[in-house]
């Protein structure tokens, strides 16, 4: 793998095996058929460099039917692409299935189910399952088979079959013995008989349109595009990872999960201005949880800061984390490494830092109200939250019990009604 200012630039990939290759970078995915001892050619944009035919999800959107299912909760679901939907047919432990009529043969070398625990309760999870094909829909036969299922997506290359109908039958529904089949997705990945590979209308061959032969100019340099490290970023957003995956998010939108001892994300450029004081997450644990690293510039560059994770049972029900940091100021690629025992860590859903608190200088005026004085609890938002700190110390005095100097937005040494009228000229403004 080769980088360019932080960015991938190409790929080279030799394969020993000649099975189906699967590349995952950031939010895209590319599987392709390979050669014993050939070698392949990825661009920056995880595209094959060549005449080597991509695989594609050929079960998105087909026309799908099952055993049964909930109100709500069609099969139609398990094939929209979409994380967030599901299929569920609640009829015991074993005995539902999924079909889905393709219209025409497929080559297929490669299948996926997502599971319960990509939104939900690990232990709805499938237990055992099997892949099955046929020429006509009724008569079926047995192409692959998994046994002891515990993880939350299954993703398995196999030899390529053909087949117009494929079904998904399922034979323990679940982990334990509470039944009913889950199913977010179900996808298949495979080409044409003819060797294409059908092409999602959104994607348009690059080539460029001639024209005259322009007048050389001259390349300015630009600054770099950067993100403020104060504002609440995705953790999804990443630009470069290594070994965790995206997934649905109960708080919307996507999380990082499937994190492990040694793996890391990036996000390129963070502006960190004049300092960061702390650093907050936003997790979940259903495991042992474990350590954040915060490092700038490489995953041994400087730490700046440990956060612990604690474990709170639940991997889509989301808590707080937050430490200190030292020593972040200026532009800088932020790594967080993760850190713990064997197994799955914790999700990730958002993160934070919060800036250094400003020093007044003899020159400013005597009653500062920059919008950030009027943020009492730091959250961002200038809002009824706000109010409410503010009324708890109501009419309380410098050298009353109860006094906050925090809470005094004007230091007239009092906090009363005037303020009240700060934080109401800063109402509702992110800062």
């Amino acid at each position: 793998m080769n980088w360019s200012n932080g960015a991938l630039s190409n790929v080279t990939i030799k394969s020993n095996s000649g099975n189906v290759c699967n590349v995952r970078y950031g939010n895209k995915t590319i599987s392709f058929p390979t050669t014993a001892g050939g070698t392949y050619q990825l661009n920056g944009s995880l595209q094959l460099v060549g005449s080597t035919t991509t695989l594609t999800n050929v079960a998105l959107n087909k026309t799908v039917t099952a055993s049964g299912n909930t109100a709500g909760e069609e099969p139609e679901n398990a094939v929209d692409g979409s994380n967030s939907t599901k299929w569920c047919h609640v009829n015991g432990i074993s005995g539902e299935w999924l079909k889905v009529d393709l219209g025409v043969n497929y080559d297929i070398s490669r299948w996926v189910v997502k599971h319960a625990g990509v939104a939900e309760a690990i232990k709805f999870n499938t237990r055992d399952f099997t892949l099955q094909k046929s020429d006509d829909g009724n008569v079926w036969t047995d192409v692959d088979a998994v046994h002891g299922n515990q993880q939350n997506i299954s993703d398995r290359n196999i030899p390529t079959f053909t087949a117009r109908y494929v079904r998904l039958n399922i034979n323990t529904a679940t982990q334990d013995n509470s039944g009913g089949a889950r199913v977010y997705e179900f996808e298949l990945w495979g080409k044409s008989t003819d060797g294409s590979t059908p092409v999602p209308t959104s994607i348009q061959t690059m080539i460029p349109t001639p024209t005259q032969t322009p007048t050389p100019t001259l390349t300015p340099s630009t600054t770099p595009v950067t993100r403020s490290a104060f504002t609440q970023n995705e953790a999804e957003s990443f630009d470069k990872q290594s070994g965790v995956q995206t997934e649905a998010c109960t708080e919307g939108g996507e999380d990082v999960g499937y994190i492990e001892n040694g793996d890391y994300v990036v996000y390129n450029n963070v502006n960190f201005g004049s300092g960061a004081a702390s650093f907050q997450v936003r997790c979940a644990s259903a495991s042992g949880g474990g350590n954040i690293e915060i490092r700038l510039d490489s995953i041994t560059g400087p730490l700046v800061g440990t956060c612990q994770v604690a474990s709170n049972g639940e991997w889509q029900t989301y808590d707080d984390a937050k430490c200190s940091v030292n020593g972040a100021s200026g532009i800088h690629n932020l790594y967080l490494v993760f850190k713990g025992d064997s197994g799955y860590l914790f999700n990730l859903n958002w993160w934070k830092f919060i800036a250094v608190p400003s020093t007044p200088t003899a020159t400013q005026p005597l009653i500062p109200t920059p919008a950030n004085s009027s943020d009492i609890n730091h959250d961002g938002v200038i809002n009824m939250a706000d109010v409410i700190l503010l009324a708890s110390r109501f009419n309380t005095v410098i050298g009353n019990a109860g006094y906050v100097d925090a809470y005094d937005l004007n230091k007239d040494g009092a906090i009363n009604m005037t303020d009240v009228i700060l934080i109401a000229a800063k109402f509702n403004t992110i800062v």
